[in-house]
């Protein structure tokens, strides 16, 4: 009988409830928490397959090394001195700045891992961190900059007391409302639709999230700015 542990998805900002099903130390299933105070019961698949990865005979579970065209299995002691030593290298016959680090979405909502990842980019002296915000959300900090002069006041909308909402160039149902933290966006569309309120989705094509709830009204690629000009 497997013995059930409750915990949450740490994929996005959603934070979805699960309920992990263990057998001995196997993790044999992954559920939408039902109990959840935030997310009654939803969880994208993204969440529910993660035991696939943890119990992927491909999972990495040591260092592995480049040898001409093949990998070699080596020691944690040798995979930290020789990495130690080419990071070294590089930082001295360039600068520290020429090390970068990526970080992925998954990673910045774990506890350590942003420490960790920072303070290895500090104690090196490199100013060159990168993560997938860089790519995706930069664009929502340098607004909030000029408008408020502060990058990290992000105006959300307040779903519960919307009227009407539109919606330009995102798709909810598949996004999970990035950075708004709405786990279960269908449930929350048909509910703004169901007590009166007024959706439109402004978007080149039909989206996942204009076939759930509300209108959509198609606009040509790239004249976005010119729908907010009409404004």
């Amino acid at each position: 009988m497997s013995n059930i542990k409750h915990t949450f998805c740490r994929i996005c900002e959603s934070l979805c409830g699960l309920e992990v099903h263990v057998e001995g130390n196997q993790v044999v299933d992954i559920k939408p928490d039902t109990r959840h105070v935030a997310t009654n019961g939803f969880a994208c698949p993204k969440g529910l397959k993660q035991h696939h990865l943890f119990n992927s005979p491909d999972r990495l579970r040591y260092p592995m090394k480049r040898v001409g065209d093949k990998w070699e299995r080596v020691s944690w002691e040798q995979a930290l001195t020789e990495i130690g030593e080419k990071v070294k290298s590089i930082t001295g016959r360039f600068s520290a700045d020429s090390v970068a680090m990526y970080v992925g979405t998954a990673a910045g909502f774990g506890v350590l891992h942003p420490a960790f990842a920072q303070g290895f980019m500090q104690g090196i002296g490199s100013k060159s961190m990168y993560a997938s915000a860089t790519q995706d959300c930069s664009n929502k900090f340098a607004v909030a900059e000029h408008l408020y002069g502060f990058p990290f006041t992000q105006p959300f909308p307040d779903l519960f007391h919307t009227n009407c909402l539109i919606v330009v160039g995102a798709n909810p149902m598949v996004s999970k409302w990035s950075f708004l933290q709405v786990p279960n966006p269908s449930l929350h569309l048909k509910e703004l639709e169901r007590r009166g309120g007024k959706i439109f989705f402004v978007d080149p094509r039909k989206t996942e999230s204009a076939k759930v709830a509300g209108e959509h009204v198609f606009i040509r690629p790239g004249t976005d700015v010119f729908f907010y000009l009409s404004f």
